[in-house]
């Protein structure tokens, strides 16, 4: 699984973030962040179709989106462009 510089940047770089039952730290694997609710979740998906869908938020930065775009276009064309459609007014 790639990760972009973006992602990246959402995943930590510390280890011991969240915290078990017991107290102790919870070590994550790599690729893996803690997500809103604080659980361990994967960072992104072998698909960049799929990363698209679900990072495509309104504070997404322009250049971010670009990025995002030119992979998931890469990846399949005909797919991005439903996905474009299906944004609606997120952007």
């Amino acid at each position: 699984m790639s990760v972009t510089s973006n992602e990246r940047d959402m995943m930590s770089n510390q280890s011991t973030l969240g915290y078990g039952e017991e107290g102790g730290a919870i070590h994550l694997p790599e690729g893996m962040i803690f997500g809103e609710k604080g659980r361990p979740a994967f960072a992104a998906t072998d698909s960049k179709c799929l990363d698209f869908f679900f990072n495509v938020v309104p504070d997404l930065q322009r250049a971010n989106l670009l990025a995002m775009l030119r992979e998931c276009w890469a990846e399949d064309c005909f797919t991005t462009l439903a996905l474009v459609f299906n944004t609606g007014n997120v952007r």
